[in-house]
This record gives structure tokens, sequence and C-alpha cells, in this order.
């Protein structure tokens, strides 16, 4: 049976590729694997991408291997109603897509819990002489006060691509993906493996990703890069931001993550996005890093920021806000508990400012600190905390102490053996 999904918006069923069902208009009440009502009010759609369609499930959604699906471009809202959305792990659950023109976005709200598969509004966006190829945003929940707010319950999506590939003789930006929810968010699939999330743009600006829950965090690599192709303009890479203490209620999990990327490899009139982490009772960033780097002529390295976090922070790989020719980034670290680097180079950074209650502890190379001129800036930390580093790996520090231009101290970590005589 041919697979058709139209200008009117339908449900494309799919198991494991193999269409099951063709056809399934949402009006009245169609059913969607012979389960909830699915009642749709929509808006003719015009033109691919224009129609904001809505599907409104009566009782909770089970999609199993089946994928709820658009191939012409139009967005989608899917108003639970207040019932949980599933999904089988390792397929893709939701797309909205089309190969040469832009995505509507897709949007999920009023959901009591959130488990599928893979969130697909990314756009090849090959278009000839026609209009802005953007990918689809991705919004799941919304603000405290507006529509039905936050998600109640968890969420987890294996991954979310909202990319823009490369296409020709057209600007199209990546799709921002923005997350409010009343629990914990987890982009990874239903067996733990880490899904990334993707909105960059091989050819204009990324999209931005926002995350404001109560709860802990976990993923693979988000990245956000913009780039720039040809003569359209300034495109900046979009800024990736998450928040575990949304309401202010204190925070209550972690945050772990493989790495963020906002670096814009271009930086023709752009720049990298800005990384802000907060609210978290810990955070643990893999070997891929903190990257938010300007690496040719043009443009700024992104600010870096992580705070409000009541435990330890630890960094495994670089944390980097490189410029060519115009101002670096700036990394700025707080934490109720210690703060940890495996390496830390203070070329790639404007500055490092780190204030930590149990310490900063440097474990491997500290490069390029200034010992002729240690309170300049470059690393700094106030008052009462130490930065610790290992002295057989920096031998260039020898050994010494170092006064910091906020009143901490950059001092030689005592390893070794403790004998004790009686």
């Amino acid at each position: 049976m041919k697979q058709r999904c139209g200008i009117v918006l339908t449900a494309c069923l799919l198991a494991s590729g193999t269409p099951l069902r063709a056809d399934v208009p949402l009006t009245g009440n169609s059913t969607l694997n012979g389960g909830a009502a699915l009642v749709s009010a929509p808006v003719v759609a015009n033109s691919a991408g224009s129609a904001p369609w809505l599907y409104a499930p009566g009782d909770s959604l089970a999609l199993g291997a089946y994928q709820l699906k658009t191939d012409n471009g139009e967005g989608f809202t899917l108003d639970m109603g207040g019932h949980a959305l599933t999904g089988d792990s390792g397929l893709t659950s939701l797309l909205t897509f089309r190969s040469t023109f832009p995505i509507g976005p897709l949007s999920i709200i009023n959901a009591n819990g959130i488990s599928i598969g893979r969130i697909d509004t990314h756009t090849d966006g090959v278009v000839y002489q026609g209009p802005t190829a953007n990918a689809g945003a991705v919004a799941i929940g919304q603000p405290t006060g507006t529509g039905s707010g936050p998600i109640a319950g968890p969420v987890r999506v294996d991954s979310i691509d909202a990319t823009k590939l490369t296409g020709w003789n057209n600007a199209g930006n990546g799709g921002s993906v923005t997350i409010y929810g009343s629990g914990d968010v987890k982009i990874q699939t239903s067996l733990g493996a880490a899904g990334n999330v993707l909105t960059h743009s091989s050819e204009f600006a990324g999209g931005a990703v926002n995350v404001q829950h109560h709860g802990s965090f976990a993923a693979g690599i988000v990245r956000t890069s913009g780039n720039m192709v040809g003569y359209w303009g300034p495109a900046s890479s979009g800024s990736a931001t998450f928040n575990g203490n949304y309401g202010g209620a204190g925070a209550v999990g972690t945050f772990q993550i493989g790495g963020i990327d906002t670096t814009h490899p271009t930086c023709y009139n752009a720049n990298a996005g800005a990384i802000s982490i907060q609210g978290y009772t810990g955070v643990r960033i893999g070997a891929n890093g903190l990257l938010a780097n300007c690496p040719t002529t043009g443009g700024n390295g992104g600010n870096i920021t992580v705070t409000g976090i009541t435990g330890d922070i630890q960094v495994d790989g670089p944390s980097s806000a490189t410029s060519a020719n115009q101002t670096r980034g700036t990394l700025t670290l707080t934490a109720g508990g210690r703060i940890t680097f495996s390496n830390l180079d203070l070329n790639l950074l404007k500055a490092a400012v780190l204030s930590a209650g149990g310490g900063v502890y440097i474990e491997g190379s500290l490069l390029n600190f200034p010992t002729g001129d240690p309170t300049n800036g470059a690393l700094d930390a106030p008052t009462g905390i130490i930065i610790h580093y290992r002295a057989k790996l920096n031998p260039y520090l020898g050994g010494n102490t170092y006064p910091l231009k906020s009143g901490g101290k950059l001092r030689s970590e005592a390893r070794g053996s403790v004998v004790f005589f009686r």
C-alpha cells in the first residue's frame, strides 16, 4: 500500500518503516493505534509550514512502533489533555519533514509524562530560488502561567534533530528546542544510551536550546552551531541554556552531558553562542567539553557560565571560548562542593573565574598561567578559595603559590605518602 501524507494533515502509521495503515485524517473520531480519538482543529494550509494543526487525543496516546508524521512541511501541536505520551525507543516517533521547504513547528503540551523515540524536524533545504528553508522548532511544555504550563512528570526522548543541512543558494536556520518541565528531562534511549540535541545549521543561524525544569538532566551532545555560506549576512550560533531549578523550589537533580558545542566555524559578522547551566545538585561535563569558539575572523567567543550548583562540578573535556581577533568568552563556575578539571588551558578563554566551597582541583595540565603577572585576572578566585595544581605535571609553575586578582590563591597540591612515627 502506498504511503501518502499531503497538505491535509494525516497520521502516517509505520512500524519499522513498513506502512500498516494509510491516510488516517485527523478529523472526527479517527483513532491511532486502536486507541485514543484524535480530533483536529485545522487551519487550511496554503503553503508548507503554515498550518499549526492540533492533535487532541482524549486519552493517553501509546504510539508503540507507529510514527506520527507529516511530510509536506506542516507543523503540529499535540495536546495530550493531561495524559501520557509514549512510543517505542529506538524509532522515530514524531516527524515533520520536507526536504525542499521550511518545516513548521512541532509542539507537545499538557502531557503527564513523555517517553518516546526520536523527534525529527530537520530539513535538507535544497531550494532553488525558493523560500528560506528553516528547520522546524520543537517545543515541549509551556512556561509557568502560559497555556497548560510545564509538562507534568518526567520527559524522555531518544534524541532531537532540528538541523538545517546543506542546501544550495539558500540560507536556512536550525530549529530552536525549548523544554519546560516539572521533572527530569532525559535525552536518551529507554536503555540509558545518551542521545543528542542538534539545532545546528550548515548555512545560517543555529537554533537556541532552552531547557527549564525541576529535576535532573542528561544528554549526549548539544550542538547549536551556526555557519556562514555566501553573502547572507550575520548568522550567529544559538545559545544553550539549562535550568534545573525552574520555579525556584531548590535544586533536586544532577546535570550530565557529553558536551556542548556552540562554536561558529566561520564567524563572519557572527558570534559563538553562550552556554549557561544553573540550578543542579551536581554537574558532570564529558570528554567533549564546553566549546563556544569563533576560530576565524570577525566574531566573539561565547561566555560559559555554570552557577547555582549545590554540589560538585567535574569537567572532563576542554573549556574553550576562543576568538581569532575579537573577544574570547569568559568561563565562570560556582559550586558548593568541589570543581575538578582534567586540564585547563587559559589561552582558550578570556578568563576563568572559579569559586567552590570544597576547592578547585586541576588534575592534569594548567596551561598558560601568567606567572609574571598572576593577578591579571586570566585565572581568578575570591578570597578564601584555593585552586590546586599538580606540580609534577606543571613544572613551569615551580611548585609556587600565586595570589589571584580577587583574593584567592593558586597553590601546588600536596601529593604523596604520609609517614607517622611513634
